[in-house]
């Protein structure tokens, strides 16, 4: 069974759930998950399609991007149930990209600068591997990060971790510290929850947590308040945080069901933005019913999309970079080449604008110059400006 493009082997049976339990989730739940297609978003992002798979390559998702001397470099994975690791591209204006193929392996992976000489590997809670120039990577001697972590199939007692650890990304934090935000859910391989019983849905459900550490290799505390965001009666996974002038903005999927008891269940996932100040208690400022990014362009390549996520953003002086991966259950073989690496650009916005749902307003000299003059150049823009003759 695939529960939001995810393998789970579990059995199918009748989900009996008390009635006073049944009514609180019912009514913990807004008319949003009776919606069978997502809402749209208001962001006036402009999409383009940057890297599509092919028969050998197939499903490309889970995108890592830095900018370094002018050069954007990028890794990602290569294929589900036909894994084929993490691989490297680069280019010169985040739109055009050269592929340089495998590089190492892995999944649920996210690369970050750790100083002036060497990247680091973050996946499932770990830190995994490292390297000095992004091509030639090499495990650590000994395993750092999360522990006990139950993705090592180690028994970790920590809430909503049973099962397992998947994505995971650290923040670096103006007095040299360093947060990780990771996904986790109850459901472990052998199909059995924390009480030792088979799965429900609920035990599927992803959920954000938080760990911190002094320098981000060593001695990991989890928050006490683990965890963050879903793991309850939604799933929330896949969370990308920046900290900016004393705000944490925390970019993560959103699953939506219309009715998560069903055996089949419609289902979607949408980019979703919720704040903090202390990066622990978190406020909604996009949700499925108002979603940050949803479902739109992708269709025209992909007919049958139904989810948008692994938002990788990045912010520069023109804007707002949000790179992400588009499938149709591609997890599930439906669509086995459609999983495509996008990247949705705001052009001449902060962050603390897009919390506000406040979009920049360049000038015709800045539209008719850099990336934003790319895209109008490509035609994706200009139904959407009148800029003068």
């Amino acid at each position: 069974m695939w529960i939001y493009g995810r393998k789970m082997n579990l059995n199918i049976r009748t989900v009996v759930v008390p009635i006073t339990l049944l009514l609180l989730f019912l009514c913990s739940f807004n008319l949003v998950h009776a919606q069978t297609e997502p809402f749209p978003s208001t962001v006036p992002w402009q999409k383009t399609r940057i890297l599509t798979p092919t028969s050998s390559e197939q499903a490309f998702s889970e995108p890592s991007v830095l900018y370094e001397n002018g050069l954007w470099r990028m890794w990602y994975r290569v294929g589900w149930s036909n894994l084929q690791g993490i691989f490297y591209a680069t280019s010169n204006d985040a739109i055009h990209w050269t592929k340089y193929g495998h590089v190492t392996n892995g999944y649920n992976a996210h690369i970050i600068r750790y100083n002036s000489t060497t990247l680091l590997m973050y996946a499932h809670g770990l830190i995994d591997q490292h390297s000095t120039d992004g091509i030639h990577w090499f495990n650590f001697t000994q395993q750092y990060g999360l522990k006990p972590n139950s993705w090592l199939n180690q028994s970790d007692p920590y809430p909503n971790e049973f099962g397992t650890i998947g994505n995971s990304e650290p923040v670096k934090l103006p007095n040299g510290t360093y947060l990780m935000y990771y996904e986790s859910w109850n459901c472990n391989s052998k199909d059995k929850n924390p009480k030792g019983q088979p799965c429900y849905i609920p035990d599927t459900f992803w959920s954000v947590n938080e760990a911190n550490s002094a320098d981000g290799i060593h001695n990991w505390s989890r928050a006490s308040s683990n965890p963050l965001l879903g793991g309850v009666f939604y799933a929330a996974a896949n969370p990308n945080v920046i900290y900016q002038n004393g705000t944490y903005y925390l970019f993560f999927d959103y699953y939506v069901s219309a009715n998560i008891y069903a055996q089949k269940p419609t289902n979607y996932i949408v980019e979703s933005l919720a704040t903090s100040s202390d990066g622990i208690h978190f406020t909604y400022i996009y949700t499925p019913s108002t979603p940050l990014l949803s479902i739109d362009s992708e269709k025209n390549f992909d007919p049958y999309c139904n989810q948008v996520g692994d938002a990788w953003v990045m912010v520069h002086p023109n804007g707002i970079y949000l790179f992400y991966d588009e499938d149709a259950n591609v997890a599930a073989n439906f669509t086995q080449t459609h999983a495509s690496i996008w990247l949705a650009f705001l052009p001449y916005t902060t962050l603390a604008q897009l919390a506000a749902g406040q979009f920049g307003n360049p000038s015709y000299s800045q539209l008719t110059t850099g990336f934003f003059a790319k895209l109008m150049t490509y035609g994706k823009v200009r139904k959407r400006l009148q800029v003068p003759a």
